[in-house]
């Protein structure tokens, strides 16, 4: 049907030529718009109550309008009106090119976007120019349209508007199918121009520096210096691994380069709590970092903050990227952190991936900033490694609140090419009537909801990109929702399959061949695979899970708690409810813990808990609800199945 239809309105100038003295023409008109209306609000009429398509409902606006047009027009026109057809489809693909503009995304856009759901802004940039150039091709169409009316000759009418506007539609169809090539070629060329691998860090000079910090603070103005001093302390320690912790961006980045320069593995921990820590460090680390706190571990450290420059710094070496190492650690399954290793070279293939996706151009009206820290591999990546291969300055210092953005006047200027990496437990939640637009936002540790989606379009004037990896597998996909559920999809590099299961396994050359079996790497994560590169999640079949956008074993939150004095047994669940996602705690206590529970009140002995648990776990992550029992429930087969525990949290929050 649709196809008869679309023929029958392509063929309208030459059907009317050949019946108009068999039909009057108007009538022919009217009938080809009856038809092509009927068409257009035929789903609204015959599925009242499914979800319309953008598509749909703008036909309907489309078929209406023109109809409307012509119905006015032949009222004062006449049987002439019939003429006039393709000068108003003309004017009217016109407008709505023109309002595409105005009323993003453009139309153009909203095309590419169905062979590339997550667009750069690049693209973004070239689907407006394109639209532009369809405004102008539109309106000239129509001119010409016109002229054929009061040339009089019917013949070259019929010509025009039945073949050769068409050839021209088709001219300009293949020339920016073929300059498209050329385009992204340019891009690419572009954002490498200024790209510099990271194992080549260190032979950047004093200007190049300059455009990250845009700092006067001593060691920033002279960075290599800075960058060669700690590589002289750490040359001289004999550890041979370096914890890196540093919450501004430039002390870590500089606190990098010196460790792989110095050949010791670098060691990124997940948290920078002390007792954590004290459970990581081994005979032989030391501890590179800038934070006070740290300094009551009586351990060897080196502290970024009070170094003073060296008058003659040491040449640098060149880095091996296959052989530096990186150590992250996750939450593991056993209950105890998980050490993560990452050679360099795997670093900087996948910050090379990214500038190929969403191609970063130096530029001085643009920075980066973040609300996610960069120790986890997701901000490291993101956050610090790839602005800085690409020359992008970057903010030094993570954003912890929205307000921070109107409060700090370096964020508002030209804010419009600014970039934001953050996570779903910032685009979840914006403070009343928040408004800062930024050209392009990333999000990565969970799935967005879209109406969070929204919230943040309208908040950031922009839709996030959502991006779907973990620190073993390094990114696996990506998506916009520009539709609810869009589904993801995979980097060029990775290769997708499942199990029995439907568990997600992954190929990717970010991931250590000893972590895969038969050429994959066995996720928890449960998907619909809907082709080779596409698929849809459909949550999590293991007990890591995020809350907040921070990972989180419940095995080793157990495991913790257990440790406790005064608690004997202890279970954990993740429960959900449409206001948040909190964690509940279900404790068997000894007889002390019994008694103190008694003594102080609940909330009291809960406050406790909570006190010593931060020093292992970010606040977030903490058990919001609680309850005491003396046995946690247990089906006959030795097992807590969530039918069990959920009526347990079933009352009001404590």
């Amino acid at each position: 049907m649709r196809l008869t239809l679309g023929g029958v309105a392509l063929l309208y100038p030459f059907i009317l030529y050949f019946f108009r003295d068999n039909f009057p023409p108007l009538y022919l008109l009217y009938g080809l718009l009856a038809l092509l209306f009927v068409r257009a609000i035929a789903p609204f009429i015959l599925s009242p109550k499914t979800p319309k398509t953008s598509l749909q409902k703008n036909t309907l606006v489309l078929t209406s309008s023109v109809t409307s047009i012509i119905l006015i027009l032949s009222f004062f026109q006449g049987g002439s009106a019939a003429l006039y057809y393709p000068v108003i489809m003309g004017l009217t693909m016109g407008s709505a090119f023109t309002l595409s503009l105005f009323f993003p995304p453009s139309l153009i856009e909203r095309l590419a976007r169905l062979q590339d759901p997550a667009l750069p802004p690049t693209a973004v940039s070239y689907t407006k120019k394109v639209t532009k150039i369809w405004v102008g091709f539109s309106l000239l169409n129509a001119a010409v349209s016109y002229g054929t009316i009061i040339y009089g000759n019917i013949e070259v009418w019929t010509l025009y508007n039945g073949l050769i506007s068409y050839i021209l539609m088709g001219f300009l169809l293949g020339g920016e199918f073929l300059f498209r090539p050329f385009y992204k070629k340019n891009q690419h060329k572009k954002a490498f121009k200024t790209f510099t691998s990271l194992s080549h860090f260190h032979k950047k000079g004093i200007k190049e520096w300059d455009t990250y910090w845009y700092s006067q603070e001593p060691f920033c103005q002279n960075y290599p210096a800075y960058i060669a001093t700690l590589t002289h302390h750490l040359n001289h320690s004999k550890a041979k691994r370096v914890f890196l912790i540093s919450e501004d961006r430039a002390h870590f980045l500089a606190g990098l380069i010196a460790t792989l320069q110095t050949g010791k593995v670098l060691v990124l921990p997940s948290t920078h709590k002390p007792d954590l820590l004290k459970s990581l460090l081994k005979k032989g680390d030391i501890i590179l970092s800038d934070q006070k706190d740290l300094s009551t571990l009586d351990w060897p450290l080196i502290a970024l903050n009070k170094i003073t420059l060296l008058e003659t710094p040491s040449n640098f070496r060149d880095i091996n990227p296959k052989e530096a190492i990186v150590t992250f650690y996750t939450s593991g399954s056993s209950g105890t952190p998980k050490p993560i290793n990452k050679c360099l070279s795997q670093l900087e293939d996948e910050v090379q991936e990214l500038q190929k996706t969403w191609p970063l151009i130096s530029n001085q009206n643009t920075t980066l900033l973040s609300t996610v820290p960069h120790h986890h591999l997701y901000g490291l990546l993101f956050s610090l490694l790839w602005p800085v291969s690409a020359s992008v300055s970057i903010g030094r210092q993570t954003v912890s609140h929205w307000d921070e953005f109107k409060e700090n006047e370096s964020f508002s200027t030209k804010i419009q090419k600014n970039i934001l990496i953050s996570s779903p437990a910032h685009l979840k939640r914006f403070p009343e009537g928040f408004t800062h637009p930024f050209q392009q936002v990333f999000s990565s540790g969970g799935p967005l909801l879209h109406k969070n989606i929204q919230n943040s379009l309208q908040a950031l004037g922009v839709l996030p990109t959502e991006v779907y990896g973990s620190t073993e597998t390094g990114g696996i996909a990506y998506r916009q929702q520009t539709e609810e559920n869009t589904p993801w999809t995979c980097f060029p590099t990775i290769r997708l399959g499942v199990d029995e299961d439907s568990n997600l396994k992954v190929a990717s050359p970010y991931i250590e061949t000893t972590d895969q079996k038969e050429g994959f790497f066995q996720t928890a994560d449960r998907i619909t695979l809907l082709n080779k590169a596409q698929f849809s999640l459909q949550g999590r079949s293991d007990r890591v899970i995020k809350i907040e956008g921070k990972r989180l074993s419940l095995i080793e939150l157990e495991s913790k708690l257990q440790n406790l004095n005064g608690v004997q047994e202890a279970f954990t669940l993740l429960i959900t409810s449409e206001i948040r996602h909190e964690i509940g705690a279900i404790i068997v206590l000894t007889p002390q813990g019994s008694h103190d529970l008694k003594t102080l009140g609940k909330v009291a002995y809960v406050r406790q808990l909570r006190l010593e648990l931060r020093s292992y776990f970010d606040l977030v992550t903490l058990p919001r609800r609680w309850r005491f029992v003396d046995q946690i429930p247990e089906n006959a087969q030795g097992k807590r199945p969530l039918s069990l525990l959920s009526p347990l949290f079933e009352k009001e929050a404590a």
